[in-house]
């Protein structure tokens, strides 16, 4: 499975001075250097089994009950124990996040296109297609094309999941690429069964290589996924952070990424007659149609040996090969990847 974020070399250290715009990793968190060194003494210890103290802080900061909620080793873990804890077959949109596919390797899968790339399947069409006795598991905002679904809609889904005795999975990962607040189901993940709420604590923040995630639903429903859990996978320092990192998450930053965006498609903008076109997004990252002939694979290679690096589409499905998927980084990198773009078909 391709991902983005590779910064290493072949020893394992990271290469200086990369432009990266291939994740889907947005913002930073100040203080975080200086509160991190507060608590690596936590490191001389195991961390607290199951992180059931953690688990309840996360559960108080997002006004759910402590028996709803699961701390994971990053929300990558929680599609596992869901993968683990819902054998039914499953239902996903396409295009996905990749990784979906990769878990669910053992379940009977079926995968709804959506009408061209960038769109999503309608909600009809979703809501015809629920497996029995399954799963859908969706990402909101989705990837690659960064595309919200209302509350409303959201909201059907998941009763047209429950009508058929299975579960909607919502990963809702991205929130923090969201520029308007994010239509959400997690405070209500505990309501009723047939619902699991999946995100990221760190991703939104610059953390990437903290991992801690966490996964909200139906008490019934989170006693499954942790049943598959091992008793030290949310480490110390992951523990001792994690409720202050999930206050810094509930903090707006819809701003910022909407400024970053605007910034990366205004260097774009010129580009337009050499064939590169934005498609249009919900979220600080979008899809990029590439001008004809120049694979996305090839490309996002050239640029790496000129150490700029972007995520190519294949990996998404052979629709792929003629985009990338963009996340904006400061005006001046943004620029200088308009630059690197526009000599590729001036060559």
């Amino acid at each position: 499975m391709m991902h983005g974020g590779d910064i290493y070399n072949s020893q394992g250290l990271p290469r200086q001075g990369l432009l990266d715009f291939s994740t889907t990793v947005c913002n930073s968190l100040p203080g975080f250097e200086a509160r991190a060194r507060r608590v690596l003494a936590r490191l001389q210890a195991y961390p607290q089994p199951y992180s059931r103290g953690l688990s309840q802080e996360l559960a108080q900061a997002f006004g759910l009950a402590p028996e709803s909620l699961l701390a994971t080793h990053g929300s990558s873990q929680a599609l596992r124990l869901a993968s683990l804890a819902l054998p039914g077959p499953v239902l996903l949109e396409d295009p996905c996040f990749p990784g979906y596919g990769r878990v669910l390797a053992g379940h009977k899968v079926k995968r709804l296109p959506g009408p061209r790339p960038g769109l999503r399947p309608g909600l009809a069409s979703l809501i015809q297609a629920i497996p029995r006795q399954g799963s859908l598991w969706l990402a909101n905002p989705s990837s690659p094309a960064g595309l919200v679904l209302s509350l409303a809609d959201l909201k059907a889904l998941w009763q047209a999941c429950a009508a058929k005795d299975s579960v909607l999975v919502l990963d809702e990962s991205l929130e923090a690429q969201a520029l308007k607040p994010l239509p959400s189901l997690l405070r209500q993940a505990s309501a009723r069964p047939g619902l699991l709420v999946l995100r990221s604590l760190t991703k939104g923040l610059g953390l990437p290589g903290l991992r801690l995630g966490l996964a909200a639903g139906h008490p019934a429903l989170i006693l499954r996924l942790a049943q598959h859990q091992d008793p030290w996978d949310v480490d110390s320092l992951a523990q001792a952070l994690g409720p202050w990192l999930a206050l810094q998450s509930l903090k707006p930053r819809h701003k910022a990424r909407a400024q970053a965006k605007a910034s990366l498609l205004a260097h774009l903008a010129p580009l337009q007659d050499m064939g590169f076109k934005a498609v249009a997004s919900q979220t600080g990252y979008f899809l990029l149609s590439l001008p004809k002939g120049l694979p996305a694979q090839a490309l996002a290679q050239r640029l790496s040996d000129q150490g700029i690096l972007v995520r190519p589409c294949e990996s998404f499905g052979a629709w792929g090969a003629g985009f990338l998927r963009l996340n904006p980084g400061t005006g001046q990198d943004n620029q200088a990847l308009a630059l690197a773009l526009a000599e590729q078909v001036l060559e």
